[in-house]
């Protein structure tokens, strides 16, 4: 606001009232808070709970120079019917920085939702990874707990058949760039591991990776940030803690989700091409051509979610964005699984956050 009082030397009260009216509009447009996106969903009790980042943009910073310093939260809305209708969405988390690319990991009746912040420290933005829990079914959530710096994730923690918890993600300290890793806890969550290189390719940039238990190994599958370059891969035998080289599935792809099926069928969900699903057999990951799930209008969003409801039919969630004005909303399909093919319904529901200005 410098140069406003600077100016009010020469020109009239009238003139500086319409330069204020003009730059709060402004402001109120940039952080008209409508973009919704990056779901998770899970199974509790027999309802279904997704997770999804809002904001005003795909990445929401906060900036002291704005209307207001803090970033995008994180909401959660409930259903109770498979995904057919959901209760009005809440925030559940909500600091001052901004936290986003929540996933939801359920152990009995607790609820962990793992997710990363975006924060300015010394001017500078810092990219660190935390949880959230609920023991009331989604009412009351902890306060959130730092889990480890400088460290983002996109995908839900894991926990395997040996109870070891192991949740997937990249260093963000611009010299690990490109690289994936791991952390581990081996008190449910209390405290972690430092962060244990899993997969890396010196000739391309990796991140968001996602991990999963299938039969008797690990396996991780991670994005390339080069759109035009295949995803990668690594497999480890003894519960983690040796990795494969990397491994090229011959296929680009973006924001992976991996769900495993009764180690039988292996789910990864991605975008590019649009939002698809390929699946794999139970001997060798061996992944099929792609099925698209949503190939209108927006449908670049992705970052898709899968729960199984019951027998073959299955819950996707994904986001899709208007490019023009950067609005964004959570979209739901069924899918059913069959012969080891995908047969996908219409969108059965939607989310969607009514703009707020100022949260």
């Amino acid at each position: 606001m410098y140069y406003v009082f600077k100016l009010a030397y020469k020109i009239s009260i009238a003139s500086i009232v319409l330069i204020l009216l003009s730059r709060c509009n402004t402001e109120l447009k940039e952080l008209r808070f409508d973009y919704n996106a990056f779901p998770d969903v899970a199974m509790l009790n027999g309802n279904v709970y997704c997770v999804f980042y809002n904001g005003w943009e795909h990445g929401s910073f906060p900036e002291k120079d704005r209307l207001m310093s803090k970033g995008g939260g994180i909401y959660l809305a409930i259903s109770s019917d498979s995904g057919r209708s959901w209760k009005t969405p809440r925030v559940i988390i909500d600091t001052p920085f901004d936290d986003r690319d929540p996933s939801l990991l359920v152990i009995g009746n607790r609820l962990i939702c793992s997710f990363f912040q975006v924060l300015f420290v010394d001017s500078k933005l810092e990219f660190n990874t935390s949880i959230s829990e609920s023991y009331d079914e989604g009412i009351t959530w902890t306060t959130p707990r730092l889990v480890a710096r400088n460290f983002a994730t996109s995908s839900p923690i894991l926990k395997t058949k040996s109870n070891k918890i192991i949740l997937a993600g990249y260093l963000v300290d611009y010299k690990n760039r490109g690289e994936c890793y791991t952390i581990e806890s081996n008190d449910n969550c209390l405290t972690w591991s430092i962060p244990k290189l899993v997969l890396k390719n010196n000739n391309i940039s990796l991140s968001e990776p996602s991990i999963v238990e299938y039969g008797n190994r690990l396996i991780i599958v991670a994005r390339s940030d080069d759109y035009h370059a295949n995803m990668q891969s690594s497999e480890s035998n003894d519960n983690g803690i040796t990795w494969s080289q990397s491994n090229d599935l011959g296929f680009p792809g973006e924001a992976p989700y991996l769900l495993n099926v009764g180690d039988t069928v292996l789910f990864l969900a991605k975008r590019n091409p649009l939002t698809s699903i390929r699946l794999s057999g139970k001997n060798e990951v061996n992944f099929s051509d792609p099925y698209i799930i949503d190939d209108g209008p927006g449908s670049y969003g992705a970052y898709p979610s899968i729960v199984h409801l019951n027998g073959n039919k299955f819950l996707i969630s994904y986001y899709i964005e208007t490019i023009e004005n950067q609005r964004a909303e959570i979209r739901f399909r069924y899918c059913y699984v069959a012969n080891s093919k995908i047969v996908v319904s219409d969108v059965v529901s939607n989310l969607f956050i009514e703009p707020l200005f100022i949260r």
